[in-house]
């Protein structure tokens, strides 16, 4: 008895320190195996008084009947959640599949659609970047689409790089890019903007024998509280972006207080709209 209930207290704790996401099943075992260690437990305490087969006492019909019950019954349960487990994980990894973008590892926009109903209610200040690689369908077009996938991977690590380590990163579109990450200062958004462009410029040049000519552009909004619609957000940003794009590419706009502006110029916007390649 004590070594069933050491195998039990094992197999918990096996669980309770695994680092992976556990599904449903997998908490559901574990409670039961906790259980089990307990019962377990109990009896081998009890063992000098109770009978065969719980203890060391002359068996009994109800002994017998109690101890079939509890195997039958936790072989029924671990059956079920073994059968149960697999499907879950494949399930769990279907679904981050379709919340991430297969190139870059990154989330997809449904993954940012659903990580803003989630935070829909945050009253947390939070900074939201729209980026868009520069004149991207010439470097296809000049360096091949290998290299443009190369160019696509080291704005996410740019990113990594220079974003707080709880930012939020997507990839929103073929060369677009999503960034959230929570709200200090204007100018702490604006060097964070201008750090990440001028990362992403330098490991481009990088990629292959020759390296690569590549810029960024970087529209910001900030969601001040939970009173802003996300979409509104997203608007004021796309129109930052936008602007961006309108002084000539390579350049940081933040829009605040209905002013688009990044040092050493400012401009007014009254319209967002769709911004090119």
């Amino acid at each position: 008895m004590l070594f069933i209930t050491g195998f039990h207290f094992q197999a918990a704790r096996d669980l309770l320190c695994s680092t992976e996401k556990q599904t449903s099943a997998e908490r559901l075992l574990c409670r039961i195996i906790a259980f089990y260690t307990l019962v377990y437990g109990v009896l081998t305490l009890s063992t000098p008084f109770l009978p065969e087969p719980l203890g060391s006492q002359p068996s009994t019909v109800w002994a017998i009947i109690l101890y079939n019950f509890l195997v039958i019954i936790e072989g029924i349960v671990i059956a079920l959640a073994m059968i149960a487990i697999p499907r879950e994980r494949l399930a769990a990894e279907h679904h981050l599949l379709t919340l991430q973008d297969p190139l870059t590892h990154a989330g997809n926009r449904r993954a940012m659609d659903v990580w803003m109903e989630q935070n829909t209610d945050s009253s947390h200040p939070c900074v939201l970047f729209l980026m868009d690689i520069d004149h991207f369908k010439a470097i296809n077009d000049y360096h091949g689409h290998a290299a443009g996938d190369q160019v696509i991977i080291a704005a996410v690590r740019a990113s990594q790089k220079v974003l707080p380590q709880e930012a939020k990163f997507f990839r929103i579109g073929g060369e677009e890019f999503a960034a959230l990450f929570p709200f200090t200062s204007i100018s702490h958004a604006l060097e964070l903007a201008h750090r990440l462009k001028k990362t992403f410029t330098q490991d481009v040049k990088n990629i292959g024998e020759r390296g690569i000519e590549a810029t960024l552009s970087i529209g910001a909004d900030i969601r001040y509280s939970s009173k802003t619609l996300w979409s509104d957000v997203w608007q004021k940003a796309d129109a930052a972006l936008y602007a961006a794009k309108g002084t000539g590419r390579d350049a940081v706009v933040l829009r605040a207080n209905d002013t688009i502006t990044s040092p050493p110029f400012a401009v007014e916007t009254k319209k967002a709209s769709p911004h090119g390649g």
